[in-house]
């Protein structure tokens, strides 16, 4: 009887894979996506965040690939389609 021993390699995105969120408002935001009621993120004052975006997604963005991002004072920022990893989102620049 022998023992196998099994090796998986998790891949993790690479920066180059991601699509960047930085708030330049002054002031604390909430980001979610079109068409769904909450958001996915808080992001304070001058702070950012990343998120992993398919490579194919910015040849073939779908219609509701919109980011919606509410700042506390209740201005509204809007970005995409197309949504492509290695862009940068400044929001309130």
């Amino acid at each position: 009887m022998g023992i196998v021993f099994l090796l998986c390699a998790c891949s993790t995105p690479t920066d180059r894979e991601k699509f960047y969120i930085a708030n330049q408002t002054g002031e604390t935001i909430t980001v979610q996506w079109k068409g769904e009621a909450a958001p996915f993120a808080t992001i304070a004052p001058e702070d950012g965040m990343s998120l992993s975006i398919p490579a194919d997604r910015c040849s073939r963005a779908p219609a509701a690939d919109t980011l919606i991002a509410h700042a506390q004072a209740g201005k509204t920022f809007m970005y995409g389609p197309p949504i492509c990893y290695g862009a940068t989102w400044k929001i309130g620049k």
